[in-house]
């Protein structure tokens, strides 16, 4: 009885020629400056538990974060991009939402900066609100110390995840020197007799 590889003729003895070329290149040591993305030392890691993925990720998320800044500032001449994310609540730490909705925005942003842009991917905090007061109470702290611990933890937290955010452009919406902005455009809206106030028809959902 024939083996696969001689059913199939040429096309296997490629394919097994391929199989075998990678075998190769799995066992053999990288180059010093080419590192292998599974270990800073340029060996191929079989075991793969929670140790090496420390590992991983203390090589590469710094120089993922310095590549991103270096090649996003290269050629002030390039068309610029502007991805701009909803900005979360600073209720302390990251959910399953938060990480779908970062990684499609650094997905995009990459992929843009990969054609040749200039990628601006700000990341900010929506920290007014009445929920983040009642939980600060909550906890028995000033609302400004709760909010800006929340604010460092799910900072470490959207790094971790290897995201490219811009973070000089970060800001936080209960500062004032963010703040003082918002006002300023309503007072010119309310001066050009575009903010007023009217009795309307409002649409709702019961």
């Amino acid at each position: 009885m024939q083996s696969a590889w001689q059913r199939y003729g040429v096309c296997s003895s490629c394919l097994k020629r391929q199989l075998n070329d990678l075998i190769k290149w799995q066992r053999r040591l990288v180059p010093g400056c080419i590192r292998s993305i599974y270990s800073e030392t340029g060996k191929w890691e079989r075991n793969y538990g929670l140790e090496t993925r420390k590992k991983i990720e203390k090589w590469w998320l710094p120089r993922m974060k310095e590549q991103f800044c270096k090649t996003s500032e290269i050629d002030k001449s390039r068309p610029k991009f502007y991805v701009l994310s909803m900005f979360p609540y600073p209720s302390g730490k990251l959910h399953m939402g938060h990480v779908r909705v970062y990684t499609i925005s650094d997905t995009i942003a990459r992929f843009q900066k990969m054609r040749g842009m200039q990628v601006i991917n700000p990341m900010g905090w929506d920290a007014f609100g009445l929920p983040a007061e009642n939980a600060a109470i909550e906890h028995g702290l000033h609302p400004a110390n709760w909010t800006q611990s929340n604010i460092k933890h799910m900072r470490d937290q959207l790094d971790a995840l290897g995201l490219s955010f811009s973070w000089e452009r970060e800001i936080t919406t209960c500062l004032p020197e963010y703040y003082k902005w918002t006002q300023h455009l309503f007072i010119k809206l309310f001066e050009a007799g575009l903010a007023y106030q009217k009795e309307v028809s409002a649409n709702f959902d019961l």
